[in-house]
């Protein structure tokens, strides 16, 4: 999780540096038993909540404007994640994803959502077509992690701010069948300035919303 963080300008090098976050999303709104702070500039901190309102866990978030249309079949858990197992429609992709709040009531089959994707490690200037391959170990969980290979086409680039931090970070919007996907990295996860048009191929933690 330290990565997804970093990737999204925040250093989490002190035990300070993670109770500074805390205490930022401490501030926000409660949503389906999770509290969302805005930090400025699309940058959100979720925190999960338990029965008394203490925070069980905090994830990082980009709420940007890209969509997808997802096909969706179940929701588990993959350690401490609540993960939802959905697809892509007329493909046989599917793209498990970290679920920040709730559904609105019994899980739709299909429905539009805002996925953000954290550069675990990743290159520009690959080669073939799109793909999105989850990493899935069936041995050691029944349910897929929140992890996915893929590589798409970048359907925009930003250099943006994090507002907490100042720290700069990659915006990236990824285009899939069904819609786009914000993608987010450090500067340097990537060896060289990414552009419009460029495909990039990787590793990314998966986490969003499913939107009403």
């Amino acid at each position: 999780m330290t990565g997804s963080f970093s990737a999204l300008g925040f250093e989490l090098r002190r035990v300070t540096d993670l109770e500074r976050c805390e205490r930022q999303a401490r501030l926000g709104q409660v949503h389906e038993g999770y509290r969302r702070a805005e930090v400025g500039g699309g940058v959100e901190l979720w925190a999960r909540l338990d029965e008394q309102g203490r925070t069980q866990e905090l994830s990082p978030h980009y709420h940007g404007e890209a969509r997808l249309a997802l096909h969706l079949e179940a929701l588990g858990h993959y350690g401490s994640s609540r993960v939802l197992r959905a697809r892509l429609p007329q493909t046989p992709w599917m793209l498990p994803f970290a679920l920040l709040g709730g559904v609105g009531g019994p899980l739709p089959r299909s429905a539009d959502a805002g996925l953000c994707a954290f550069t675990r490690r990743a290159r520009l200037d690959s080669r073939g077509h799109p793909y999105a391959l989850p990493l899935h170990d069936p041995e050691r969980s029944a349910f897929p992690a929140p992890e996915v290979l893929l590589r798409a086409p970048l359907r925009s680039v930003r250099r943006a701010i994090n507002p907490e931090t100042q720290r700069p970070f990659w915006h990236l919007s990824l285009s899939l069948p069904g819609g786009a996907i914000d993608a987010v990295a450090s500067l340097r996860q990537l060896k060289r300035e990414p552009l419009e048009g460029d495909v990039i191929e990787g590793l990314f933690w998966m986490s969003g919303r499913v939107l009403p």
